[in-house]
Order: C-alpha cells, then sequence, then structure tokens
C-alpha cells in the first residue's frame, strides 16, 4: 500500500509493460518524517520507491534496476530523488546500506550509486551530477580500503591487485535472518561461528 494508507487499484493489461507503468504509484513512498523509537527504519528525506507491495524500505542494488526502469517510463523526477537519498545516506552513514534499516548498517550491496549518477547525467545533463561527486568519491573510499586485511571490502591479492568482496562487519546472525543463520552455524565447530 502507498504510504499514505490509500489502495491502489491494478487492472489487467495487455503488455507487460502496460502493467509495469500502471503499478508505478503503488511502489511510491512519500519521505519519511519520523520514525517510532521501536522502528528499524531509518528515514529518508526524498521520495523513493519500494521493491514490492508489503516492503516499506528500499533496497540498495535493486533501486539501481527500479531507476533504469523509471527513467524508461518517464519518471526521471523519481529517479533523481533515489539518487538524492542514496547521497544522503551516504553523507549520514558513510555508505549505502542494503537498505535503510538499522540492521543493515554493517554492510551494503555492490555499488551502483555511481552507475546511478551516471543514469541522471543521461537524463538530465552533467551539471545536475557535480553535486554528487564528493558522495561518489566516498562511497569509492568505502569499498578502497586498501589495507590488503583479510577483514574489509577490499583484498589485495597476491599480484597486487585489489579485488573488491561482499563483507559485513557484524559477525553475529544477521537481524533480519536470525534462526538461519543460528541454523547454519550450528552445523559447524564453535569456532568456525564467527567466519560463518
Amino acid at each position: 500500500l502507498p504510504s499514505d494508507g490509500s489502495e491502489t487499484v491494478i487492472t489487467k493489461k495487455e503488455t507487460c509493460s502496460e502493467h509495469i507503468k500502471e503499478l508505478w504509484p503503488a511502489l511510491f513512498r512519500e519521505p519519511n518524517k519520523r520514525t517510532s523509537l521501536n522502528s528499524s527504519l531509518i528515514p529518508l528525506p526524498y521520495p523513493y520507491v519500494v521493491p514490492g507491495g508489503r516492503f516499506r524500505e528500499i533496497y540498495y542494488w535493486d533501486s539501481y534496476f527500479t531507476a533504469r526502469g523509471l527513467a524508461v517510463d518517464g519518471h526521471e523526477d523519481m529517479v533523481v530523488a533515489m539518487v538524492r537519498n542514496f547521497a544522503w545516506l551516504i553523507s549520514t552513514i558513510g555508505h549505502i546500506p542494503n537498505g535503510n534499516r538499522v540492521y543493515y548498517l554493517s554492510r551494503s550491496q555492490p555499488p551502483f550509486f555511481t552507475p546511478m549518477v551516471s543514469l541522471v547525467e543521461e537524463l538530465l545533463g552533467e551539471e545536475m551530477v557535480q553535486q554528487f561527486i564528493p558522495e561518489i568519491e566516498k562511497e569509492y573510499a568505502f569499498w578502497m580500503d586498501k589495507t590488503g586485511t583479510p577483514n574489509r571490502r577490499c583484498l589485495r591479492l597476491e599480484t597486487g591487485q585489489f579485488l573488491n568482496r561482499y563483507w559485513d562487519d557484524n559477525p553475529t546472525p544477521r537481524e533480519e535472518s536470525w534462526i538461519e543463520d543460528v541454523e547454519l552455524a550450528e552445523k559447524f565447530p564453535e569456532s568456525d561461528h564467527e567466519a560463518i
């Protein structure tokens, strides 16, 4: 349901493209003013798009592909709003977490911020993207921690090259998948639980 609580009625369409065009408004959400103290949602300052009807949050790399579809269907304003939300997350948190939930703060998804900014450039021109250069550089620094130690997102290979990899700074079960992670870890010796 849209954030205003109204219901969106989707009628059967002849083509998938027509269906998607009609579905967009059901996935649009208004900026979050404030969440309750018991909420894990990180409020976003600009409108955004959720990946499906039951979600109240964004997801990082899903948003890039969503933005591509929004651009095709003429929703440039929403593409820009999504990029502004990501820039705000980078400025505020230091990176873009998996989604805008506090339990995602220790991890990110493959970095798509720069391609999203490039999409804005395609749609609106080069002048628009200059404002996002500091956040592009900050996200690059987040991913390119070149310490070469095996505990970050950038690992130095024996050849001297760097390889980015998925990494979670929190070596405990994920809050959103606690039971599954605990059950998986129990299949291994306790000494391996943190690594798992």
